[in-house]
């Protein structure tokens, strides 16, 4: 019986990290800082161009829209920055949200129902049935702030004395060539 259980148990926690891992990007992640104080990462390098040279984190990975990053523990951090670098002929529109817990973690999540990870409200949403738990929200929403990138250009948004969780990049919309990159830091 105790086996069973621990099986069970076995089976929850890993049934909702297959979903989140059914549209992460990992290739292009690439942690720059870590430390009690500081935490920076390159969140998502989109090259669907295939036209920035190297690989991994240095040339990127193909995007399409809705693919997310991993999640980046910020707890006990209190600022954030975040910038967004489109490079390409494409557009394209990132997200940043701030989640109570990990997406696709041991937490009830929306993908255990099969909602979308790390979750669909925006922080003027309202939980219902099929979503229970607003988990995340949207940071750059949030902010009244759009990360759009129509032609080269940068994207920078700065956010100070907020109490930040895990926070996930998502690239919300890819149109063609959407090569950018996604860079985050939060700190104290």
């Amino acid at each position: 019986m105790r086996t069973r259980h621990i099986l069970m148990g076995l089976v929850l926690l890993l049934a909702p990290n297959a979903a989140w891992a059914q549209a992460q990007l990992t290739t292009s992640y690439e942690q720059r800082a870590n430390n009690e104080y500081h935490f920076e990462a390159q969140l998502i390098r989109c090259d669907n161009s295939a036209s920035i040279a190297g690989s991994g984190p240095v040339g990127g990975e193909t995007c399409t829209s809705g693919d997310w990053s991993k999640p980046v523990d910020c707890r006990g951090k209190t600022n954030i920055s975040i910038n967004y670098f489109e490079y390409g002929g494409g557009s394209g529109i990132a997200k940043v949200w701030d989640c109570m817990y990990v997406p696709g973690g041991p937490a009830a999540s929306p993908s255990t129902a099969g909602g979308s990870v790390p979750g669909t409200e925006a922080p003027a949403g309202t939980p219902d049935g099929t979503d229970p738990d607003p988990l995340c929200v949207s940071l750059d929403d949030a902010a009244g702030i759009s990360l759009v990138g129509t032609a080269a250009t940068v994207q920078k948004l700065n956010l100070s004395n907020q109490e930040l969780h895990y926070i996930v990049g998502e690239i919300d919309d890819c149109t063609g060539n959407c090569d950018a990159s996604l860079f985050v830091s939060c700190g104290r």
